[in-house]
């Protein structure tokens, strides 16, 4: 049939072809888009986050896209920034409102034995039930015991929230965006 050189050859371009493959899940798995001090959100976190946020636009405006690509983007860079900001106020005010918030959306999740999670977040938001639950549901539940700690005084949540967003350390590293005086610029 083949001479052993062709096989030969054939199994290492196999071999170099299935390489490079893997390399590239890697890659896309875990290549950064965005670094707040130190913390960074891979390129499949962005993608969740901007398909979440795509389905929205759309169900809201009867399956038709509203917002531009750019504006998806900015509030793609904008809700993981909140995201990881929001875990370090947590940290600095009251590291129980972590287990408050995961104990908080297994009670809501558990109230309602007929819920059809996988479902409802695929349909709403394109997101496995897993990755809603990390995505929108804990950080709401974040949110929502921040405001609670601090309703006597939301003043100190806003200042601190303020000086948290002015310390931070931003980088973004997705082509085209930058951080640029506490704000997510276009370049």
């Amino acid at each position: 049939m083949f001479p052993s050189f062709l096989k030969r050859k054939s199994v290492i371009i196999l071999a170099a072809a299935g390489f490079l493959v893997s390399i590239i899940f890697m890659v896309y798995g875990f290549a950064p888009v965005i670094s707040v001090n130190g913390e960074r959100a891979s390129l499949s976190e962005f993608l969740k986050v901007q398909s979440a946020i795509t389905n929205m636009d759309k169900n809201a405006n009867n399956g038709v896209l509203k917002l531009s690509d750019d504006a998806i983007k900015e509030r793609v860079f904008g809700n993981i920034i909140d995201k990881i900001l929001m875990d370090a106020l947590i940290t600095r005010t009251d590291t129980s409102l972590d287990k408050k918030a995961e104990e908080l959306v297994k009670q809501a999740i558990g109230q309602n034995p007929t819920l059809q999670l996988d479902e409802a977040a695929k349909t709403l938001y394109g997101l496995s039930a897993g990755d809603f639950i990390e995505l929108v549901l804990l950080p709401q539940a974040k949110r929502d015991l921040l405001n609670e700690r601090f309703k006597d005084n939301p003043t100190q949540l806003n200042e601190t929230w303020e000086s948290l967003i002015k310390t931070a350390d931003i980088k973004i590293y997705y082509p085209g965006y930058k951080w640029e005086d506490g704000e997510i610029k276009k370049k």
